[in-house]
C-alpha cells in the first residue's frame, strides 16, 4: 500500500515549463529542464518567451532555434509559446500558465548589480512568490560545464522536514544521475546561546536532527531508488545558516544546493538577512530553490 506520500506526489508532474529569455543564463538553465523533462518522464518540453523588448528578435529566433533543436535531439517535443508583455514579465507567464498541481515551471535567476542582488523585486523572486497554483523552481547556474546534471546535491533544512518529502516529487527530476544525496539540518540558534552551549546539550540536539532526518532519508531511499551509500545525513547547530550550507557544499564538493523557499523568508527583503540572497550570490556551486507553504 503505498503511503501518504507516494499517494500526493505519484505522477505530480504531467507539463514542464521552461521560461526563456535567450540569455546564457536561460541556456544553462535549459539543460536543467530538459534534463529533468526526460527523467520525470514527461514527451514535451513547453518553452515560453515573454516579448520585453532586451532583445531583438532576429536574435532571439536564432537562439531559440538552437535550443529547439537540441530538445528535440533529447527525444522531446518542444512547445514555443510568444507570450506579449502584460503588465510585467511574471504575471505575463503565471497568467499563462494552467492553474493546477501538474504544472511545473523551470525559471533562472541572475544577478541584477552588486546592490540588487538575485532575488529581491526580481523576475525570479515573483514567480516564486506570485505563483500558488503550481511548482516552480529556480535555478542559479554558476557551473555550466555540469550540462544540467547534478550528481552531488546537499539538500539543507532547517526546522520542517514534510516541505523536503514533498519535494521528492522534483528530486525525481534528478535522480538517474545521483550519486550522493546529502540532508544537512540546521538547527540555527541564537549568538549568546550557541557561544555558551555545553557540549552535553550540543550533543543532545544533534542525535534528535538525526533521528529526525533518519525518517526523511529511508523516504527519499524509497522514492528516488536510492541505496544506503547514496544519501548521508548530517547534523549541524549554528548561529549562520547561510554560513553552514556554503561551507558543506564546498567541504562536501556539491554540485547543487537544494532548497525549499518558504513565504517567510522570500518576504525578506533585507539585502544582507535574507538567507537565500547570501546562498545564491557566495555559494561556488549551482543552486536550486523551489517554493514551498510555511504551514
Amino acid at each position: 500500500m503505498k503511503n501518504e506520500y507516494e499517494q500526493t506526489l505519484g505522477g505530480m508532474f504531467q507539463m514542464i515549463y521552461l521560461a526563456y529569455d535567450g540569455s546564457l543564463h536561460s541556456d544553462w538553465v535549459a539543460r536543467y529542464a530538459m534534463n529533468m523533462a526526460t527523467n520525470i518522464g514527461v514527451k514535451e518540453l513547453h518553452i515560453l518567451y515573454v516579448e520585453d523588448g532586451k532583445m531583438s528578435r532576429s536574435k532571439f529566433d536564432e537562439k531559440l532555434k538552437a535550443l529547439v533543436d537540441e530538445v528535440e535531439q533529447r527525444n522531446l517535443e518542444p512547445f514555443v509559446s510568444i507570450l506579449p508583455l502584460k503588465g510585467n514579465v511574471s504575471s505575463s507567464i503565471i497568467n499563462h500558465l494552467p492553474q493546477n498541481s501538474q504544472c511545473f515551471l523551470i525559471a533562472g535567476a541572475r544577478s541584477h548589480g552588486h546592490l540588487k542582488g538575485f532575488l529581491s523585486g526580481s523576475i525570479a523572486e515573483k514567480l516564486l512568490i506570485k505563483n500558488k497554483s503550481f511548482s516552480t523552481i529556480i535555478f542559479r547556474v554558476t557551473r555550466p560545464g555540469l550540462l544540467g546534471v547534478a550528481k552531488n546535491i546537499l539538500i539543507p533544512t532547517a526546522k520542517n522536514h514534510l516541505h523536503l518529502q514533498q519535494a521528492s516529487s522534483i528530486l525525481k527530476g534528478f535522480a538517474p544521475g545521483i550519486s550522493e544525496l546529502r540532508l544537512l539540518h540546521i538547527k540555527k540558534l541564537f549568538s549568546l546561546f550557541f557561544r555558551n552551549l555545553s557540549p552535553k546539550r550540543a550533543e543532545r540536539f544533534r542525535k534528535k536532527s538525526l533521528q529526525d532526518l533518519e525518517e526523511v532519508s529511508s523516504f527519499m531511499k524509497a522514492s528516488l531508488d536510492l541505496g544506503d551509500h547514496q544519501i548521508k545525513t548530517h547534523a549541524q547547530l549554528s548561529n549562520s545558516l547561510s554560513k553552514e550550507v556554503i561551507l558543506f557544499a564546498n567541504k562536501w564538493h556539491s554540485d547543487l544546493i537544494f532548497m525549499g523557499a518558504p513565504d517567510s523568508y522570500l518576504n525578506r527583503h533585507s539585502f544582507f538577512g535574507n538567507l537565500f540572497e547570501q546562498i545564491l550570490r557566495r555559494s561556488n556551486c549551482d543552486v536550486a530553490l523551489y517554493h514551498t507553504s510555511d504551514k
